[in-house]
This record gives structure tokens, C-alpha cells and sequence, in this order.
């Protein structure tokens, strides 16, 4: 997926004209493809250059279906968990922006 910034990025899948259902494609050679009305159960690549390259594998005609993006989040930096305050609290190395990280 595309990192944008510190916080995410987007990525692309491609979307059926006729109804809105997400190509699935788990192995990305067009042999084991198949259609989603969840967007979590789609195929997300990290260009619009690569959806295009799969929607060619996959032997779609252009006009048929559409690049979509959306954009993602790092969740594990909005809100730290359990796991995280232990890693901080274990970890051998001082945290980020500590005076005995530099």
C-alpha cells in the first residue's frame, strides 16, 4: 500500500461497473479470481498501475470496471494498546524522542 504520510496511504482495487462488486484475486495471476460485495475481502495493490496490471491478468475489459482507492490508517499508532505499553516498557532500546534514544 502506498504510504502517503506518517499516519497511512491509500491503495487501489478494482470495482465492476455493473454492480459494484470488488475483484478478489488472492494470487494475483487471474487464475483464482472472483467477485465481492465487501470491499475487505477485495484485492488492494499499492498503485493504480498494479490494479490495471491485474485487471489484465484477470482478462477484464476496460470499460467493465474501475480503479478505486481508499485510504488506510496505521491503527496501531492511534490508539497503543496492551501489547504496545509492554513492548515500551520491555524493550532494551529507550523510546523515541527519550534524551538516551540520541
Amino acid at each position: 500500500m502506498m504510504r502517503i504520510d506518517d499516519e497511512g496511504g491509500v491503495e487501489y482495487a478494482l470495482q465492476r461497473v455493473s454492480d459494484d462488486a470488488y475483484l478478489c484475486d488472492p494470487t494475483g495471476d487471474g487464475d483464482s479470481s472472483s467477485w465481492e460485495d465487501d470491499a475487505e475481502n477485495a484485492t488492494w495493490v499499492s498503485t493504480s498501475e498494479q490494479a490495471e496490471s491485474l485487471r489484465d491478468r484477470n482478462l477484464l475489459d476496460e470499460s467493465a470496471v474501475r480503479v478505486v482507492s481508499r485510504k488506510w490508517v496505521n491503527e496501531e499508532d492511534i490508539q497503543p494498546d496492551e501489547t504496545d505499553r509492554l513492548l515500551d516498557e520491555t524493550s532494551p532500546y529507550p523510546p523515541a524522542g527519550s534524551p538516551l534514544a540520541e
